[in-house]
């Protein structure tokens, strides 16, 4: 603070005018006001394209340097993790790198995680939390069911639906801030008053009616508070949790909610119409509204609340009104975004809401705005839109590069109502060679690949069943045809069939796999067939797994599975498809890996195969598997590190397809929205989440509508959002014939028949539109200069459809033909009969290229088939295939895996850097695509070593600044043993039973070793577990760097002294670190920047003089009681930088080459 004020004090009152000046300049005056507000709470409204990042970030600044506010004592909180990495980066070039890090942006989940972590035993939580998986979670409200004795009477339905709607009430209650013991006090009351929440709002309802509703509820309340408390007791979060847990530490200790309020001088809260109930309770905690010296700050839209399906309340900013009564509403109205006719389309379709937070507001163009259009086109069929989005995509883009402009496919946006609407739009585009790009959340199911290693493992653990052995023969690499395959298969069913009927002289043909290779056996020597030798070698493969398999932990055994099958190289996949097909391989092996603690005993395949069922039942797409893990990692994972395909103004990039939900935050310059009719497109008549209705009064509710009129907003705002993506072009696209519809809400409708005066539209028939396109030469089907620009690019896939496309066309065009003439033209008719043969052929070895046949055998059916014109048909035909097929290996032999280059900025840290050293491909799997390691006795062992010393000099330092009595040896082995019995109690104990005692006496010693040797009674103790994000420049950009140091002391010369903790072995280089060792380095710079200027950079050799001098960096070796110390004047800093600089440039240059001794998971990509 004080070098801060020096520094500004040097500028004078002229400097801090220009100071002033250059934050507010390129602000109108809303968001000036905005930028400056002193004194209430204040809400701002800001609509689409009306700059709310920018106010955001200029707002911190502002507060930072103009109001004095330390960095760190401002709390952004963003709605994802990029975001806030985005406000960050933002804010560096405001302020500096090192003060933007030190400002708490994170998502409202990351701040929570945070105070968890830091007050974890005020609650009463373990050292180490991690989030809960599905599976652990139903468990455990199974065993509620079953230990309470709850719902006797509902249990013919299975406790897999009990349970299901158990955490449906849960999550509601946990969404909107309702803790365990609040909704146990309700029901409690309930039971006092007759149950009059259950009544009805005219207590018209039956009592006894009431009273089973209340003892239902009784029940849900009881199951709540025990998964509540046994999660907690284990360490075991939710994401709810990471929101209840703060709300009850502020609530319930006060000491605690007084200390972080007074570290809280101003609260930002971007897109708070997402926020629920349970995150505004949160934030009033944090800054409550009879707080002074605080400020709260809220940026949002009510008018793009979409998210209630996900526990939003949409009524936030009524919420915020009621809390905080005293505060003041700035409206960011002007529109930078769109042109004039798409702001008054939004303004019409907006203003119907039934209600709004402020029904008056009204967005408007700036000034010069650019020309844009409103499109309204009526179709006949809904179906047909797909080729009439087509068409005009094709025109628009034919008009403009006409007139010179340089047109981007990724400038256009299909959105739907849902993805499966966009189904045939994707269809359709792909038969026009349009490149698209579909952002859809995946699961892990959805990748092929992952579902063929599932079969392998249902096959090795159930030999009987034939769904699989069929799957894994008609999949790549082997490609059996399907009929054969199935012929092979109903053959043995009728044989088993008719063996279980006991039919004369029939034996039962025990396992399937045994059967086909006898059967096979008998025909290959007969025919030796091709299909029958490609089985062959698949049932030997399997033969030869299935022991081996068996006898291997389940996550070594899958791991074996996708080596042995070589499932990630299985088919010729274009690049971006290739790494999907990667992190969905990994994907699944860091499941299995991260929760084997979870199998049940012995751990191998089969008890993995079970586990995965179990999750499969709560999370059929798996679509929580990347949101597991330790909960820092959880909260904080994001897509950190960006490859750098289609970055940048040369990218042609593809045509998005979005459903409204996703297309939230985005811009295109022109945007179809399609199917705007009821019931299934725009709006829909569907209801989301409504089974988890909760009783009226367990929350102070602020619902201004009834529930049809709330449903009927929802999806008006849908369509809003959808319709205000566009900055151009809008096109609005619906079945209709002109007539007025009976729906009690058509937004075609009101556009059209019901429109404002003056509403600047224009509409349009598809007939017409596909007429104007034809005599524009744009015919639908036809193939254009894009298949030739798409070839050239190298992506195969589009050049394989591309072909598919075109010999489709022609062989319809030789059935026509046929059909014309009939017998009457010989001539003709032949030649219809040879065009034929020819595309059937051209379609065949278009499959043989895609499938990887080799080039021999492709050119030996070309050189076959008809006259010489036939022949060269087929080999051009084949040449072009395979030339698509070469760059396509070319560029997957450049990057096994689909692993592309990484663009800036990164997240850095010794633990990266270190780990690219050692391997750069299993880094790229860990680090981007997220193979999580499994933890190993060793590791849970240095866990709670870590554990316990944390705690002990927390303690310690408290003790020593209050001058109270230290804790000694037996304190340290008690919070040893209790860490260490946390850490296990993640695992099977029944299982561990055998080796505890090991460790726990391995532990033991190590900490009084610890205690003897190294302890040093007159130490300053300054902080434990540091966490120190730093700027980090290399070739120009900047990168972060997070350091996460175990122990900081305070010299008696006045520097500082590093530690850490190694429970490990007790290297040399750890004893005796060299003068560049990396991770002290690291640590060196940290110390740095940490104890350091908070206005400068931090990478200046000045700085770090200042700060290193008279310091020194150790490694403490536990097993050994030994220390390794370097003095930070020692350390060869240069070289240090040297390495990371290194591998930095390696991960930009996409440099992810396997080291040549390692045996880890990058054996997955060969």
């Amino acid at each position: 603070m004080a070098k801060r004020d020096a520094d500004m004090s040097l500028l004078g009152g002229e400097g801090k005018v220009k100071v002033a000046e250059t934050l507010l300049q390129g602000l109108n005056t809303a968001q000036t006001r905005c930028v400056t507000h002193e004194g209430k709470a204040l809400v701002v409204l800001a609509g689409p394209g009306t700059g709310k990042t920018r106010v955001i970030t200029q707002r911190i600044a502002w507060l930072v340097r103009e109001k004095g506010v330390e960095p760190q004592q401002i709390v952004a909180a963003t709605f994802t993790v990029k975001a806030a990495r985005e406000l960050r980066e933002r804010l560096g070039k405001l302020l500096s790198p090192v003060a933007a890090e030190r400002v708490r942006a994170s998502t409202l989940h990351g701040l929570g995680a945070s105070l968890v972590r830091r007050f974890g035993a005020e609650l009463g939580l373990p050292s180490r939390l991690v989030m809960i998986d599905p599976a652990q979670r139903r468990r455990l409200v199974k065993q509620a069911i079953e230990s309470l004795d709850l719902f006797p009477n509902l249990r013919s339905e299975g406790l897999g639906a009990i349970a299901g709607r158990i955490e449906a009430i849960c999550s509601a209650m946990a969404d909107r801030g309702v803790l365990p013991k609040r909704a146990i006090a309700f029901a409690a009351e309930q039971r006092e008053n007759g149950a009059k929440a259950f009544l009805g709002e005219q207590n018209d309802r039956p009592l006894e009616v009431a009273m089973q509703e209340l003892a239902h509820f009784e029940q849900m309340t009881r199951a709540y508070d025990f998964v509540s408390r046994e999660s907690w007791k284990r360490g075991w979060m939710s994401f709810h949790d990471l929101l209840l847990l703060p709300v009850m530490l502020l609530r319930e200790h006060a000491a605690v909610r007084a200390l972080v309020q007074s570290e809280i001088k101003a609260l930002v809260i971007d897109e708070f119409q997402d926020c629920n109930a349970g995150q505004i309770e949160l934030a009033k905690l944090l800054c409550p509204p009879q707080a002074t010296g605080s400020s709260i700050f809220v940026v949002g839209d009510d008018d793009q609340a979409v998210y209630a399906f996900r526990g939003a309340d949409q009524f936030a900013f009524e919420r915020f009104a009621q809390v905080w009564s005293s505060h003041e509403v700035i409206t960011l109205g002007t529109n930078y975004r769109s042109g004039n006719a798409i702001i008054e389309t939004g303004n019409a379709i907006i203003s119907r809401a039934h209600h709004r937070f402020k029904p008056d507001k009204t967005m408007q163009p700036r000034e010069n705005a650019g020309l844009s259009s409103v499109e309204l086109v009526s179709m006949d069929d809904e179906k047909g839109d797909a080729p009439l989005i087509a068409a005009m995509i094709a025109m628009d883009r034919k008009q403009r590069l006409a007139l010179g402009e340089k047109v981007k496919w990724s400038e256009y946006a299909v959105i739907a109502r849902t993805h499966t609407h966009l189904d045939h739009v994707a269809g359709t585009l792909s038969l026009e060679g349009i490149p698209w790009e579909r952002r859809r959340e995946l699961g892990v199911l959805d990748d092929a690949g992952v579902e063929d290693v599932l079969a392998w493992v249902q096959w090795c653990l159930s030999p009987d069943v034939t769904w699989c052995v069929r799957r894994i023969l008609t999949r790549a690499p082997y490609g059996l045809d399907a009929q054969t395959v199935m012929r092979w298969e109903l053959a043995y069913r009728d044989v088993r069939k008719r063996a279980e009927l006991g039919a004369e002289g029939v034996e039962h043909p025990g396992e399937y796999a045994a059967w086909l290779r006898g059967q096979l056996q008998e025909q290959t020597q007969e025919q030796q067939s091709v299909p029958a030798l490609t089985a062959m070698r698949v049932l030997a493969l399997h033969e030869a797994m299935r022991q081996e398999l068996l006898a291997l932990p389940g996550d070594e055994a899958l791991e074996a599975i996708m080596l042995r099958t070589g499932v990630a190289h299985a088919e010729l996949l274009p690049q971006r498809q290739r790494a999907a097909r990667v992190s969905a391989l990994v994907t699944l092996l860091g499941l299995a890996r991260s929760r084997r603690v979870n199998f049940e005993p012995p751990g191998d395949l089969r008890s993995f195969w079970k586990y995965f069922q179990e999750l499969q039942e709560v999370d059929p797409g798996f679509r929580s598997v990347g949101r597991l893990g330790d909960v820092e990692q959880a909260t904080e994972r994001d897509d950190e590190q960006t490859d750098a395909s289609d970055v940048g103004d040369d990218a042609p990039g593809k045509v998005q397809l979005l459903t409204a939900h996703s297309s939230k935050g985005l811009e295109f310059d022109t945007v179809f929205v399609c199917r705007v009719n009821p019931p299934n497109g725009f709006p829909s008549k569907q209801r989301d989440g409504s089974e988890s209705q909760l009783p009226p009064g367990l929350l102070d509710e602020v619902a201004m509508l009834d529930e049809v009129s709330t449903h009927q907003d929802e999806e008006r705002r849908l369509f809003y959002v959808a319709c205000t993506r566009a900055k151009r072009r809008l096109i609005v696209m619906a079945k209709h014939k002109g007539k007025r519809s009976s729906a009690a809400m058509h937004f075609f409708d009101e556009l059209t028949l019901d429109a404002p005066v003056g509403l600047p539209v224009t509409r349009v028939h598809a007939k017409d539109v596909l007429e104007q396109a034809r005599r524009g030469g744009v015919v639908v089907a036809s193939r254009d200069d894009l298949t030739d620009a798409s070839e050239q690019a190298g992506d195969a896939s589009d050049v394989y459809e591309a072909m598919r496309r075109e010999a489709r066309l022609q062989a319809a065009a030789a059935c026509e033909q046929a059909e014309t003439v009939g017998a009457s033209e010989p001539g003709a008719l032949a030649q219809a009969q040879r065009t034929l043969l020819t595309t059937a052929t051209q379609l065949a070895m278009i499959a043989g290229v895609e499938k990887g046949v080799d080039e021999a055998s492709l050119r030996a059916m070309a050189s076959g088939e008809g006259d010489e014109t036939a022949q060269d048909a087929l080999l051009a035909t084949l040449t072009r295939a395979l030339q698509a097929r070469n760059r396509q290996v070319r560029a997957d032999g450049a990057n096994a895996g689909g692993m592309r280059a990484l663009v800036p900025p990164l997240r850095l840290s010794f633990s990266s850097i270190d780990a690219y050293e050692r391997c750069p491909r299993c880094w790229y799997l860990k680090y981007v695509v997220g193979l999580s390691e499994g933890e190993s006795d060793p590791q849970q062992l240095g866990n709670a070593a870590h554990a316990a010393l944390e705690k002990f000099y927390q303690a310690w330092a408290l003790a020593d600044a209050e001058g109270t009595t230290k804790p000694a040896l037996h304190d340290l082995l008690r919070l040893g043993k209790s860490a260490l019995l946390r850490e296990l109690a993640m695992a099977n104990l029944q299982e561990r039973d055998g080796i505890l005692g090991e460790q726990l006496g391995q532990l033991s010693a190590q900490l009084t070793t610890c205690y003897r040797m190294l302890h040093d009674e007159s130490a300053m103790v300054l902080e434990t577990e540091r966490v120190v994000v730093f700027p980090y420049v290399v070739d120009g950009a900047q990168h972060s760097f997070t350091a996460k140091i175990d122990r900081v002391d305070q010299l008696s010369s006045g520097g500082f002294r590093v530690i850490d903790y190694k429970a490990g072995r007790a290297w040399n280089k750890l004893l005796e670190p060299k003068r560049d060792d990396l991770q002290l380095g690291v640590y060196a710079m940290a110390v740095a920047h940490g104890f350091g200027s908070e206005t400068g950079d931090g990478t200046g050799e000045a700085q770090e003089g200042r700060t290193l001098a008279g310091g020194q960096a150790e490694y403490w070796c536990l097993a050994v009681g030994q220390r390794g110390v370097l003095p930070f004047e020692a350390m060869r800093l240069d070289k240090v930088r040297d390495r990371i600089d290194k591998a930095v440039r390696g991960m930009l240059a996409g440099e992810f080459t396997r080291a040549s001794d390692c045996n880890g998971p990058c054996r997955l990509l060969g």
